[in-house]
């Protein structure tokens, strides 16, 4: 029993709660069968703060009726095939199944009313007020949702009655998913105007100097480009686009007259203008945010070099993050291949042949590798960025 005590996990949950799962448990057996058909209770209580990690609501949807079937199941894969049932989530005032199993597989994308039977619209009418689980003999409908996120409905019918025991640790996880999902919610939140602000920093950088006029957005959408084909996460790629928004903030210290000047600088201007790789990091290091904490990284290391030429540390190869090194590499494309006060863009096959030459010099190999590969990607974000400033 020691093995099963949640009193002593790390994550405390409802007494009342626990106590009713351990009086459903009939003897050491059921734990052993419970455990050996490869699913554990700490699984359960696990998963759903793995989830809210996801990106869209809805991918978080589809895993919380992923975990749930495991639950009615116990890892039976052969009984999740007598499982039939949906996820609905309310958008434009209406419910639509976003994800479905069984028999409501092929409803996914249409409106809950529309396809599912009357019975169990007027059940779901009558229970969603009150907000909790309702279980049936062989079904069980779950509602969640938040100020700052949509609401959701989860239903489950199997072809075989629900156990004592699998609806005590569905009313468990019920209670942690409601916690997750409001967390998720806030996440979102608080990414959503982290990144409303960087956007805005981004265009006060841009209004700062001639140019940076769409600079920060092609860097980011190069940086995603690099990021993709080097095998980040989604949430990675999604976290360095919009934190290399603003790789050059620290510029905002630096006097518009040497940043805009048209001519080679002098020795103490560019001097002056180094300091900018600093001046942002001094900025954003203190946030608590780590969308924040990323930018800090990338405005300090996107002039570094894989040589360990750079400044203002002079790193050498992945000395500097990967963020610094592939917005070093999307900063220095852009910055050749566009009009500058000091300089007309490079032709394409002069840009190349630097590339080549600085693999594994100024740049991460594995980079420039990227970069050539898809070059035209490249450049289609180049010049459709140039078709929006006419």
């Amino acid at each position: 029993m020691a093995n099963h005590d949640q009193k002593n996990r790390k994550n405390i949950y409802r007494d009342d709660l626990f106590l009713a799962v351990l009086a459903a448990i009939s003897s050491y057996g059921d734990i052993y069968n419970f455990d050996e058909d490869g699913i554990s209770i700490d699984q359960i209580m696990e998963s759903a703060k793995h989830i809210y990690t996801e990106n869209q609501m809805y991918t978080f949807s589809s895993h919380v009726m992923k975990h749930l079937l495991s639950i009615v199941c116990l890892g039976n894969k052969d009984e999740e095939k007598m499982i039939s049932g949906f996820v609905a989530s309310k958008m434009d005032g209406m419910y639509m199944i976003t994800y479905g199993i069984g028999s409501y597989q092929t409803f996914e994308k249409l409106i809950l009313n529309d396809v599912i039977p009357r019975t169990i619209q007027a059940s779901i009418t009558r229970n969603r007020e009150t907000g909790h689980s309702m279980f049936t003999d062989n079904t069980f409908m779950l509602f969640f949702g938040h100020d700052w996120g949509t609401d959701h409905i989860i239903f489950i019918e199997s072809k075989k009655p629900i156990g004592a025991w699998e609806k005590n640790l569905i009313q468990l996880y019920e209670v942690n998913l409601i916690e997750d999902y409001a967390k998720l919610c806030r996440l979102n939140r608080n990414r959503l105007n982290t990144e409303k602000l960087v956007q805005t920093l981004s265009e006060v950088i841009e209004t700062k100097s001639k140019e940076m006029n769409h600079h920060v957005r092609r860097v980011a959408s190069y940086s995603r480009l690099l990021a993709e084909g080097y095998g980040l996460d989604h949430e990675s790629i999604e976290t360095l686009e919009v934190a290399a928004m603003i790789h050059d903030i620290g510029k905002l210290t630096i006097p518009e007259s040497i940043l805009n000047k048209p001519g080679k600088l002098s020795t103490e201007e560019f001097e002056s203008v180094k300091k900018h790789a600093t001046a942002g990091y001094a900025m954003m290091k203190t946030s608590k945010h780590d969308l924040i904490q990323t930018a800090a990284v990338i405005a300090l290391e996107h002039h570094e070099k894989w040589n360990g030429t750079g400044y203002p540390a002079g790193l050498k190869k992945d000395a500097t993050h990967l963020y610094g090194r592939i917005v070093a590499l999307a900063d220095v494309f852009d910055a050749l291949s566009t009009d500058r006060v000091y300089k007309k863009a490079w032709p394409l096959e002069q840009i190349v042949e630097l590339f080549k030459k600085e693999r594994g010099e100024h740049f991460d190999p594995k980079l420039v590798d990227i970069l050539l590969e898809n070059i035209h990607e490249f450049m289609y974000i180049r010049d459709e960025a140039s078709r929006k400033m006419l």
